[in-house]
């Protein structure tokens, strides 16, 4: 017998935070070379992107339309509070959501209460759609030092048809130019040989 997948826990809110004991965080890159504590602030991501798990994930469960879920940034304050209490040296915050800045209402809460509870500067993921000018000086004014974004390949009509990727080549640029004026550090994820693609298309 098969079982069916358990629906998503939807309240992420109601999980306890997280137990460092059952590893030695202290010996992890993330520490050593960072000096960062690893939070995640959500699980899932609605884009659907050809070549990530999530596309293939989010079908999976029967209550798929929660698939992306946030924790309150009340109980996000409390957990970042809880690790820096075991590990007080550490200087930085690292967020490992797949994108940060989506939920536009919950993000502005975010900023604001980070920025006054926390204060270390922190880095994560986001995509350019999300990176309005307005973000990301939010996002700098909260101490953002640095974001990884997700470009994949520099062929617009490529991203489109086979990744699924439907952002404009104006919308990259525009987003890298609101960082760069923000001072915000950035780098970009990129893939080669993915499937359908030729040599023009990567020497572009």
């Amino acid at each position: 017998k098969k079982n069916p997948i358990r629906p998503l826990i939807e309240d992420l809110s109601k999980l306890p935070f997280v137990d460092y004991s059952i590893f030695d965080y202290a010996k992890t890159r993330e520490v050593t070379e960072l000096s960062s504590l690893m939070v995640q602030a959500s699980r899932g991501c609605f884009f659907q992107c050809t070549y990530c798990g999530n596309n293939y994930l989010m079908h999976l469960y029967p209550n798929k339309k929660k698939y992306l879920r946030s924790v309150s940034v009340d109980w996000l304050i409390g957990e970042i509070k809880y690790g820096l209490s075991l590990f007080p040296f550490l200087r930085a915050i690292r967020f490992i959501d797949d994108t940060l800045t989506n939920n536009k209402e919950w993000f502005k809460e975010f900023v604001t209460k980070y920025k006054k509870e926390i204060a270390l500067p922190f880095s994560g993921n986001d995509r350019v759609e999300n990176l309005t000018k307005e973000t990301v000086f939010m996002l700098k004014d909260a101490g953002c030092s640095c974001l990884d974004i997700g470009i994949e390949n520099g062929d617009e009509a490529f991203r489109k048809a086979y990744m699924h990727r439907y952002m404009s080549n104006k919308t990259i640029v525009d987003a890298f130019y609101y960082l760069r004026q923000a001072v915000i550090k950035t780098s970009a994820f990129n893939i080669f040989g993915m499937v359908g693609e030729t040599k023009q298309i990567t020497l572009q």
